[in-house]
């Protein structure tokens, strides 16, 4: 497979949020944090694996050079090349010496992988820590900026370049500012490439002598930009034409004084491994589903429910127990209308109410114009939901320590290089489920009680609401951590029956449903193509706050062709949803 060449289409410009935060970081002289992807062909070493985090750097100077235009590219008018944004980075010193250079040579990444889903990190007793701001810190600053060669404060030829030869004043502002407004920069550090330039004398502005072969302008807007200045004149540097740093401009400067203190510690601290996380009081905190950076340097996203554990070196946390157990009566009920309502501007949705006496509970159900129903069932004891509920934890808790129950899993994607993992931890029961996630699937004999105790409350509601019973042969199970939701999608793989599903447990959580992007719902209570303003994204027609023990239906096949669908919970949550599921397409 031949190599594959990247070439700009369009002249870097502030315009992009990218390159602006990246001139600002250099104006303000904000560190940054600098990652090194698996592909990125001027590594020395091979990195073996998605990508390592290098440390805090600063942006020491920043210029434009010529890029011809690819073949089959646009030019600008009246030039046949593109401005292209080259940045120099400069590791910050305050963090000692960098973790992947030792003795003047490369650290080697002896840790093996099979997969490239996992970014490696310094350690964290690594001999290179993030330094944390403190009383001490302001003496070590000091120290780094009295080691750079003193400063003339009086006029010079680059007094207004004083991070570059980039124009930096500028009225409006742009999509970066925010993010690095508390940078104040001091006096700019010494750098000895600035004082080997000169002045132009076609726009009269200072660019530094970067290349060995010669002093060039770099001042993209002036004349004679990117033309080498040689003792017989101005000449056109061609393609061809591989220029070399200098050896000035190669060299090693000191941290200025204002980009040695470091915002916060490169290796973030542990989550924690309680479902009562960070005393906030609400279960499944957002912590028990972050990564975290193992002793041996990898971080790691957390795949499984009960325990964190390295891909790398196998390393693993002790696993929850019994009394991290959420109980039921912990459960914070919502209290909202229980009747679904549409976003603004979408057309009412018919609705009726009955009651039912075996179960007791009320049913709302919901007429999606030309496409099915949607049942909403509410009980008005929900007792044999806390035990479900509580069950699927405990059965979550004492997996398999090969083959954990109930896992993030990988979801399938042509564009991203190695895996991303689904925001649920999900298990397949009964038949073979493909959807966007490939989830483990179990047969019903050898799935937890709490599976086949949540499809049979499924399949007796079902059957009360329908007045029909309905053999489903599938049921999905995810849990849900607080920040995690389900997406918009629909339940219309091939092979799958009119009926859907669902027993909701935990927290409270919002169900959407949306015509898909090509569907337009008439208030007339018709379906047609879409031509609105915005058809990619639709308003919802109907919002549901699906409480604990509540049971949703989705009666019609047409439903899952016209309509998306999304769920939204606000905690700790279970989902269990059913399906009938053939070997072939009807």
């Amino acid at each position: 497979m031949g190599k594959v060449s990247v070439s700009l289409a369009a002249d870097h410009t502030r315009s992009d949020a990218r390159i602006d935060t990246l001139i600002l970081a250099a104006q303000r002289r904000a560190p940054v944090i600098l990652l090194a992807g698996e592909g990125y062909a001027l590594l020395p070493w091979k990195l073996g694996c998605a990508y390592a985090v290098l440390g805090w750097y600063w942006v020491s100077c920043t210029w434009y050079e010529a890029e011809p235009c690819a073949d089959g590219v646009e030019a600008p008018e009246g030039r046949s090349w593109f401005h292209r944004l080259k940045i120099r980075f400069d590791w910050i010193n305050t963090q000692g010496t960098p973790w992947w250079f030792t003795k003047g040579a490369p650290l080697p990444v002896k840790i093996p992988i099979s997969q490239l889903i996992l970014p490696l990190t310094p350690p964290p007793d690594s001999p290179t820590p993030s330094v944390e701001t403190n009383h001490d810190g302001e003496a070590v600053r000091n120290a780094v900026w009295r080691r750079a060669p003193a400063r003339n404060i009086g006029p010079s030829p680059f007094d207004d370049l004083y991070f570059s030869p980039l124009e930096i004043h500028r009225g409006k502002r742009y999509p970066g500012d925010h993010l690095l407004a508390n940078f104040h920069p001091d006096p700019p550090p010494a750098r000895p490439w600035l004082h080997a330039g000169q002045r132009c004398p076609s726009c009269l502005n200072y660019s530094p002598r970067l290349y060995r072969e010669g002093w060039i302008c770099l001042v993209a807007e002036c004349i004679q930009f990117w033309l080498l200045s040689t003792t017989v004149g101005l000449i056109p540097i061609s393609p061809s034409m591989k220029l070399r740093y200098d050896e000035t401009f190669l060299r090693v400067i000191p941290t200025p004084y204002d980009a040695a203190s470091l915002p916060y510690n490169i290796v973030p601290p542990p989550p924690s491994s309680s479902p009562q996380a960070e005393g906030t009081g609400e279960a499944g905190s957002r912590s028990l589903w972050r990564g975290f950076v193992c002793s041996c340097g990898r971080s790691n996203c957390r795949y499984r429910w009960e325990r964190l554990s390295c891909r790398a070196c196998g390393q693993h946390s002790a696993a929850q127990t019994d009394s991290d157990v959420v109980r039921a009566s912990a459960i914070q009920s919502d209290k909202a209308d229980p009747l679904g309502e549409a976003d603004e501007g979408s057309p009412d949705i018919p609705m009726s109410v009955r009651r039912m006496l075996n179960p007791c509970a009320t049913v709302i159900a919901y007429e999606l114009p030309q496409a099915g129903t949607v049942y909403h069932v509410m009980h008005d004891h929900v007792e044999f939901a806390d035990a479900i509920w509580e069950a699927y934890q405990r059965a979550a808790i004492h997996t398999s320590a090969s083959t954990p129950l109930f896992q993030r899993r990988a979801l399938k994607s042509n564009t991203i290089k190695g895996q991303l993992l689904s925001q649920q931890f999900a298990i397949n029961s009964g038949a073979s489920y493909k959807y966007i996630v490939e989830t483990l699937s179990y047969p019903f004999a050898d799935s937890p009680d709490c599976v086949m105790d949540a499809l049979m409350v499924i399949r007796k509601r079902v059957a009360a609401v329908l007045g029909e019973a309905v053999d489903f042969n599938e049921i999905l199970s995810v849990m849900y951590r607080e920040g995690q939701k389900m997406s918009w999608h629909d339940d219309g793989e091939h092979g799958l029956g009119p009926v859907v599903a669902a027993l909701s447990l935990g927290s409270p959580a919002t169900m959407s449903f949306r015509p898909k992007a090509s569907i337009k719902v008439h208030r007339g209570g018709g379906l047609a193509l879409s031509g609105g303003v915005n058809p990619s994204q639709p308003a919802s027609v109907l919002n549901l706050t699906l409480s604990h023990g509540d049971v949703v239906i989705m009666s019609g096949r047409a439903i899952q062709y016209g309509y998306d669908h999304r769920v939204i919970p606000s905690g700790l949550r279970v989902a269990a949803t059913a399906r009938v599921i053939r070997a072939s397409p009807e």
